[in-house]
């Protein structure tokens, strides 16, 4: 949170800066001259899309090419993150999506995340739908959130073990009494509705999620 000359006036998140990056502490500038979409978020074309899954494989390419044959470790790590490939990577290609987002679109559209890009890339059909879904449902939350003057917001939690006991009353949960939060988003997660895990905690504006 910045006032009107973008001083720091409060942290939301704790991240030590990486190379080429500057600090970021309360009562110093946030700078926006490398921040990306400043101009404005280009619209989502399928060339972009191309583009973006282009760059993904790639990515993947050098990735593989680095671990080579020798390091079973690694080889079993790669494995583990490939049902991540598609979210991870169009997160971090087409910026405006973050990863929960991006999870968000492909499962309101029942679209495969586990789909390779490369496979994506070769298939016509496939690449259509990918393009559809984040058309109808990423982009849509970014147009409800960036066009209202005020959104929603939901916290994403799990039941405690706690609450199992029977003092525990239902309407605690309502108020997170016996909920661990875990994640919070100014849109509802439908990857997460439903799962039998966790609980969605609505509030009627997102500034009341973030001062919890």
């Amino acid at each position: 949170m910045t006032d009107a000359d973008c001083k720091i006036l409060a942290l939301q998140r704790n991240v030590p800066e990486g190379d080429g990056q500057e600090r970021l502490a309360v009562g110093l500038v946030y700078s926006l001259r490398n921040r990306q979409n400043v101009g404005g978020v280009p619209d989502l074309t399928k060339e972009r899309l191309q583009g973006a899954l282009k760059t993904i494989v790639e990515r993947e390419t050098q990735q593989e090419a680095a671990v080579g044959s020798g390091d079973g470790w690694k080889k079993h790590k790669k494995k583990k993150k490939e049902a991540e490939q598609l979210r991870r990577g169009l997160a971090t290609t087409i910026n405006e999506f973050p990863p929960a987002l991006v999870e968000h679109a492909l499962h309101a559209a029942g679209f495969d995340g586990s789909a390779k890009p490369a496979d994506i890339l070769d298939n016509g059909a496939q690449f259509d739908a990918l393009f559809d879904a984040l058309r109808q449902h990423a982009c849509k939350v970014l147009d409800e959130m960036t066009n209202t003057a005020s959104c929603k917001g939901y916290i994403v939690a799990r039941p405690q073990p706690t609450a199992a006991s029977s003092d525990a009353q239902p309407e605690d949960d309502a108020v997170g009494k016996n909920l661990l939060y875990e994640d919070f988003h100014p849109f509802l997660p439908q990857q997460f509705e439903g799962d039998g895990i966790h609980r969605i905690v609505t509030f009627d504006n997102y500034n009341k999620v973030r001062s919890l």
